[in-house]
């Protein structure tokens, strides 16, 4: 059996096989990339039942439901990060969070973030009270404390609407 020199071989073929190599080295360079879905880092903080973390730190409500959802059907990647809502909107502007569920559309956090055009969920606020009390109005309110989300849009929205009312 005769053996051929590697020097004797065709110039077209050593370029091809040069060009399957460097091919195959892309490849196995690349290959992890294609295999790893997109990781999306995920705010998630004690906003029940639209957000929250259950005793064992899984996030559970409607928008980690909807969020999952989504991430199955396009590929993605979730990894929830816990954190308190104004920790949460700081990461976020810093970019180490990529998504933040629930985030109320003002004017001055639009020109901070990017807002989806569809809402998943309407925000509402509801007032728990005492058995003590017997609130029928929001004149009831008058002269008493009332516990907000630090921050919020409702904090504001009940401010401004207190004042409405002098």
């Amino acid at each position: 059996m005769s053996q051929v020199h590697p020097l004797s071989t065709p110039a077209w073929h050593r370029a091809g096989v040069k060009q399957l190599l460097c091919l195959l080295a892309l490849l196995l360079a690349v290959q992890p990339c294609l295999g790893a879905d997109p990781l999306l880092k995920v705010g998630a903080y004690h906003n029940p039942p639209k957000i929250q973390l259950d005793d064992s730190g899984k996030p559970t409500g409607i928008f980690p439901d909807v969020l999952q959802t989504i991430a199955d059907a396009e590929g993605w990647a979730l990894e929830m990060v816990p954190c308190e809502w104004d920790e949460c909107l700081t990461l976020l502007d810093e970019g180490k969070l990529d998504l933040m569920p629930d985030v109320a559309l003002s004017s001055a956090r639009s020109e901070r973030f990017q807002f989806h055009s569809i809402p998943v969920l309407l925000s509402w606020s509801q007032i728990y009270e005492s058995s003590k009390m017997h609130l029928r109005s929001l004149l009831d309110l008058g002269g008493k404390r009332v516990a907000v989300l630090q921050g919020s849009i409702q904090q504001d929205y009940l401010r401004d609407l207190a004042d409405s009312f002098d």
